[in-house]
């Protein structure tokens, strides 16, 4: 049995040149991303004997607090 979480967020990444010698940035790109975090449980007649956490640590932190 499993349980997934997926957070969308929006990250900012620079755009860069190198100019003269030196890197500057010239602006920034906006870039869809997603944090994931899966919990498998192994059940044994309907209890939950054993369970693993498997992903982005923010991600996990977010579904960890609702188990």
């Amino acid at each position: 049995m499993a349980w997934q979480v997926r957070e969308p967020y929006t990250r900012r990444e620079p755009i860069q040149s190198y100019i003269n010698g030196k890197w500057v940035t010239t602006g920034y790109r906006s870039i869809a991303s997603q944090l994931t975090c899966t919990y498998e449980a192994k059940v044994k007649r309907g209890v939950i004997v054993d369970g693993e956490l498997y992903g982005s640590p923010s991600a996990c932190r977010s579904l960890s607090a609702r188990l």
